[in-house]
């Protein structure tokens, strides 16, 4: 199977184009099944109609294991990453827990308070380091394309023992404006009395507002708008799905045109997607009973919750180490694509590694203030 004849973004017009691209026959069945399957150990794809859209393409195949012995953690810190978020669940006050990716990976310990806001300012991440924004773009894009796997099959394995239920919700930042009140509930009014040369009295009524920003699931109403802004901005670029959009080099756009009428229509000022995770308390309080009553410096060695930082570090570092080595590979080749070039420079692991340590690794301080001086277009 060839697969560096396939690009992340690429779309395939149906079964037999990727097939052919990939240099693979064509099967039926059951065999067409496991096929398929095995496909997922080297990419991620995903299906619109007869299309097949890639979306990933692995640093390195996944091993074909056992399932029945090794229980599907074939992540080295599955279990780490396992244990800590069951901590965390045990402490809820209530039984749900509401919140983004990212504050999820910060919870849990294997971001920094750095890593967000880099990834939105990736041109004052790229002035303030002196390393080149395709690096910086490069490290944030792959970053968050491995850290939201392990996520997502962490709370996989976890429903599949029913310690909890989970789903991912649509969630806006709403724009709204409050009126104050008086002690009696109404609106407070405020009054202006003036006169005229003439003596006669004008009354001119204004009543006080406060503007306020609102975070929550979106309605179902909401969730049908945007769908119908997203359907209509897509059109108007030519572009039949976002994976396209990302292929074109249109998503920014994409995001800039929909917040527009999103605000004008909604006073929706921007969306995103958060995970919504309802546990099981009684089955997770026996699962982390054993920590229950220790210190909370012993709570993290027994976590190991610097452990899992570590671990995330050495996982993200040898997978920039991995497109290093197939980079140069690629291109002694002769496969001298944008990628190649980027990943096979001799400086590109030591660049990941100054990134990994500025925004995934725990012990880095703060720096955010910092970054808000730095000028984006210096």
């Amino acid at each position: 199977m060839n697969i560096e004849n396939i690009q992340e973004g690429q779309i395939f017009k149906n079964y037999k184009a990727i097939c052919e691209s990939l240099g693979v026959n064509t099967k039926t069945g059951k065999s067409k099944q496991l096929q398929l399957k095995d496909w997922e150990r080297y990419f991620k794809y995903s299906k619109d109609g007869y299309n097949f859209i890639i979306n990933e393409i692995y640093d390195a195949p996944s091993e074909k294991e056992d399932l029945r012995s090794r229980g599907n953690n074939s992540l080295e810190h599955a279990d780490k990453m396992d244990d800590t978020l069951l901590y965390i669940l045990s402490k809820q006050d209530d039984g749900e827990l509401f919140l983004t990716i990212n504050r999820l990976l910060l919870e849990m310990k294997m971001i920094n308070s750095n890593f967000s806001f880099g990834n939105r300012h990736k041109k004052k991440v790229s002035n303030y380091l002196n390393i080149e924004e395709s690096i910086i773009e490069e490290f944030f894009n792959t970053s968050k394309r491995t850290l939201k796997s392990n996520i997502e099959s962490m709370l996989d394995r976890l429903e599949s023992k029913s310690l909890i239920y989970w789903q991912k919700v649509k969630t806006v930042c709403i724009a709204k404006s409050i009126v104050s009140e008086n002690e009696l509930g109404n609106i407070t009014v405020d009054t202006d009395i003036t006169y005229d040369e003439f003596d006669n009295e004008h009354i001119k009524l204004s009543t006080t507002t406060r503007e306020i920003l609102k975070y929550r699931m979106a309605t179902d109403r909401e969730i049908e708008l945007i769908l119908e802004v997203e359907d209509e901005v897509m059109q108007q670029l030519n572009c039949k799905n976002k994976q396209e959009l990302v292929v074109k080099n249109k998503w920014d756009l994409f995001m800039k045109e929909t917040n527009q009428i999103l605000r004008k229509k909604a006073n929706i000022l921007f969306r995103y997607d958060s995970y919504k995770i309802i546990r099981n308390k009684n089955k997770i309080s026996k699962e982390v009973e054993k920590v229950d009553n220790i210190t909370s410096e012993d709570i993290i060695k027994s976590l190991s919750m610097l452990n899992l930082n570590n671990d995330v570090q050495n996982q993200l570092l040898a997978n920039w180490k991995r497109r290093n080595e197939k980079a140069n590979l690629e291109i002694s080749l002769g496969l001298n694509t944008k990628n190649n070039v980027l990943r096979s420079d001799e400086s590109f692991v030591d660049k990941g590694s100054i990134l990994i340590n500025n925004f995934i690794n725990i012990k880095q301080p703060n720096f955010i203030d910092e970054l808000k001086y730095v000028k984006a277009n210096a």
